[in-house]
C-alpha cells in the first residue's frame, strides 16, 4: 500500500502508480521535473518531487505527422501516427497511434546451449486522443482518452561475479550451465518463465471556465486502470527453486480536483482547490517451490486486496511586495485512508490464514519563500518545503501480519538564481538544496527473511546540493546544453538493516549469534543512500548547416554518472554501480518547410556496459 516518493502527472491528473505514466507517448509538448517536495499544488505521493507530462493539443488545421526508427543491434523498430484538426467550428480532435519493438538482449542456454529464448525484449503499442470543445469565450471543455499495452520477456539478472560465499545450488548450477561471470555477460541459465504485461487505459475529464475577470473555475475528473502480469524464476538458475514466483496485479483509480484561480498580473496571485483520490488494489500472488532448493516451502498464494482514498484542501498564493520582491506560501492539508485484507494459502502445510489491517493519517504540506528580480535578466529565490507522504500498511506473501509505516516527512530549504544573458542567448540556473527526510521509508529485505521485501521507516536520510543548468547559442548555428547536479545523500540513523546474503562479520554483518548471516543486523548510518551518484553530468552539442537547400544539424552528447549504491542493504563493492559515460549522436537532415527530416543516430557509442 506505499507508494513512491515522486508523483507522475499526465495531462493534470497525478497517477498512482507511475507504471501507468511510462507509456513512451510520442506526442509529447514538453516534460517537467519538479524536484523537492511538491505537495502543496499537486495530488498525493509528491513528497521528492514531481514529473508532469503535458501532451500536445490538437491544431487548428489539419495535421498529418509520422515517424518510423529503426535501431540495430537489437532491430529495435519504432513508429507513430498522429492526425489533428478541426471537425466542428468550436472543436478540434487529434489522434495518435504508436507501436515499439526489439529483441531481447540476453540469451538462455541451459546445458551450455542456447534454446531459443531471449529475455528483455518488447512488443508494444498504444493510442490518445483529445477532443476540445470551446463553446464560448472563456470557456473549454476537454476529453482525454489513453490505452496501452506491454508484452516484454523482462527481467532477469545475469552472473556478473562470484563472491566468497556463492549462493549454493543455484549458482553452481548456473556455472555447471556453461555460464561465465563478467561484466559482459548476457548470457543466463534458468529453466522457469519470464514475462511481464502491462496494460493501462484511462479517460480524464477537463473543464476551465472563467466566472469573472478576475476568477477562472477548474475542474479535472478522470477513471483510470491498470492491468501487470508478472512471472519470473527468481532463482535465476537452471534449479528447481522458485521457477513459479506470479503476480497478478490490478489497479484502478478515480480522481476528482476542482480548483479556483485568480487573473495573472495582478498584486496578489492565488489558486485554492479540493482533491480527492480513490484506489483499489487486487494482487494475487502466486510461488511453487521446488524440490532443489527451498522444498519445505511447497506451494503459497496470498491474495491482497487494498483501497485508499485521500481527500485534500490546498492553496498557494504569490504576493507582489513590489514589482522586483514577491512573497510566496502555500499550504494542503490531506486525509488518507487505507484498508486492507490478505488471504493467505499454503496448502503443503495446511495453513489459511485471514489478516486485516486499516490506517488514517491527516497531515500537512507548507511552502513559504520569496523571490526577487535582481535585474531584469536575473532572479534570486530562497524557499523553504515542508513536504508529507502519508503512510500505510506493508504486507508480504508469507504468513505474517501487516505492519504499520508511518508517514515520511521531508523538509527542503532550496536558494538558487534564474538568469537569461546576452538577450536571451544563454540561459544559466543553478540551484542548492538541503533535505533531511523524517521517517524515511525504505524497501528491504527485514532480518530473517529469505524471500521478499518490505517497506518500513528503516532510516532518517539527509541530502545536500548543487545543480546548474546551462543552455547556450553563441552563434546562430550553434547550441551547448549543460546539466550539472553534485549530491551527498547519506543515511544519517539506519541501524538495524538487515544483512545482504553472504555479508561476513568484517563486512559489517553483526550475525546475533547465529551462523547465518540472513538472521543478522548492520549500520548502514552514514552510507550513501540507493541511486546518489555524488555527480553526474550531461552535454549535448549541436550544429545547424545548410546542404543544398535542406537544414542539417549533427548533435553530439555525453551523459556521465558517478558510482552509486544500487543493491539494498549493500554498500560494499559488489553493491555499486562502477561510474560510467555514455556517448550519442544525432546527424539530421530536413526541408526548409519542416515537413520532412531524416536522421541518423546512436546511443551509447562506446559500447558501455
Amino acid at each position: 500500500t506505499i507508494e513512491p516518493s515522486s508523483a507522475f502527472v499526465v495531462d493534470g491528473v497525478v497517477m498512482g502508480l507511475s507504471s501507468s505514466a511510462l507509456s513512451d507517448l510520442p506526442d509529447i509538448e514538453r516534460v517537467e521535473v519538479l524536484r523537492g517536495p511538491q505537495g502543496t499544488l499537486f495530488g498525493k505521493s509528491a513528497s521528492s518531487g514531481v514529473v508532469q507530462i503535458i501532451t500536445r493539443d490538437p491544431t487548428d488545421e489539419f495535421m498529418l505527422k509520422a515517424g518510423i526508427t529503426y535501431a540495430d543491434p537489437l532491430d529495435e523498430l519504432n513508429g507513430h501516427v498522429s492526425v489533428s484538426g478541426a471537425i466542428a467550428d468550436t472543436i478540434t480532435a487529434s489522434l495518435t497511434g504508436r507501436f515499439g519493438s526489439h529483441d531481447g538482449l540476453f540469451k538462455n542456454i541451459p546445458n551450455g546451449v542456447p534454446d531459443g529464448r531471449e529475455f528483455g525484449d518488447r512488443d508494444d503499442y498504444g493510442f490518445r486522443s483529445k477532443v476540445i470543445f470551446n463553446p464560448a469565450d472563456g470557456m473549454t471543455f476537454k476529453v482525454i482518452a489513453d490505452y496501452y499495452q506491454s508484452d516484454t520477456n523482462c527481467c532477469i539478472w545475469t552472473l556478473r561475479s562470484l563472491g566468497p560465499n556463492p549462493n549454493g545450488l543455484a549458482d553452481a548450477g548456473t556455472i555447471g550451465a556453461g555460464i561465465v561471470p563478467s561484466e559482459d555477460n548476457t548470457n543466463t541459465s534458468i529453466g522457469g518463465n519470464v514475462r511481464t504485461t502491462v496494460e493501462s487505459k484511462g479517460v480524464s475529464f477537463h473543464a476551465d471556465m472563467n466566472v469573472s475577470d478576475a476568477l477562472t473555475l477548474s475542474y479535472i475528473g478522470s477513471s483510470r486502470e491498470l492491468d501487470l502480469f508478472n512471472q519470473n524464476d527468481a532463482d535465476s538458475s537452471p534449479v528447481l527453486g522458485l521457477d513459479i514466483n506470479r503476480s497478478d496485479f490490478v489497479q484502478s483509480q478515480n480522481t476528482h480536483e476542482l480548483r479556483l484561480a485568480s487573473a495573472e498580473a495582478t498584486k496578489l496571485e492565488w489558486v485554492a482547490g479540493l482533491y480527492y483520490f480513490e484506489q483499489n488494489i487486487n494482487n494475487d500472488l502466486l510461488q511453487i517451490f521446488g524440490p532443489d532448493v527451498y522444498a519445505s516451502l511447497g506451494t503459497r498464494n496470498s491474495v491482497i486486496k487494498t483501497q485508499t482514498r485521500n481527500q485534500a484542501l490546498f492553496g498557494q498564493g504569490t504576493y507582489h511586495v513590489t514589482d522586483r520582491l514577491a512573497l510566496i506560501l502555500g499550504a494542503r492539508v490531506s486525509d488518507e485512508s487505507v484498508d486492507s485484507n490478505k488471504i493467505f494459502n499454503d496448502p503443503t502445510s495446511g495453513v489459511l490464514a485471514a489478516y486485516s489491517a486499516k490506517k488514517t493519517d491527516t497531515g500537512s504540506v507548507y511552502r513559504f519563500g520569496t523571490q526577487y528580480d535582481i535585474s531584469d535578466n536575473i532572479m534570486g529565490f530562497a524557499t523553504y518545503t515542508r513536504g508529507y507522504k502519508a503512510g500505510g500498511v506493508a504486507v508480504t506473501l508469507t504468513n505474517s501480519d501487516y505492519t504499520e509505516v508511518e508517514p515520511e516527512i521531508p523538509s527542503n530549504f532550496e536558494i538558487g538564481l534564474r538568469s537569461d544573458w546576452f538577450d536571451g542567448n544563454m540561459i544559466l540556473n543553478a540551484t542548492a538544496f538541503y533535505t533531511t527526510i523524517e521517517d524515511f521509508q525504505i524497501q528491504s529485505r527485514p532480518p530473517g527473511q529469505q524471500l521478499g521485501f518490505i517497506t518500513s521507516n528503516a532510516a532518517e536520510v539527509k541530502s545536500k546540493g548543487l545543480e546548474i543548468e546551462l543552455l547556450s547559442r553563441p552563434t546562430d548555428d550553434l547550441t551547448i546544453n549543460l546539466n550539472m547536479a553534485l549530491l551527498d545523500a547519506a543515511y544519517d540513523s539506519f541501524s538495524g538493516a538487515a544483512c545482504f546474503p553472504g555479508q561476513t562479520v568484517e563486512e559489517g554483518c553483526n550475525r546475533n549469534g547465529a551462523g547465518d548471516p540472513l538472521n543478522g543486523t548492520q549500520d548502514l548510518s552514514g552510507f550513501d543512500t540507493l541511486y546518489a551518484p555524488n555527480l553526474s553530468a550531461s552535454l549535448d552539442v549541436g550544429y545547424t548547416f545548410d546542404l543544398g537547400g535542406l537544414a542539417g544539424k549533427v548533435t553530439i552528447g555525453s551523459s556521465y554518472r558517478d558510482d552509486s549504491m544500487v543493491y539494498a542493504n549493500n554498500p560494499t563493492d559488489s553493491g555499486r554501480q562502477e561510474a560510467y559515460a555514455l556517448v550519442r549522436g544525432r546527424v539530421s537532415l530536413e526541408t526548409q518547410d519542416g515537413r520532412y527530416r531524416v536522421s541518423l543516430f546512436g546511443r551509447n557509442l562506446a559500447d558501455k556496459r
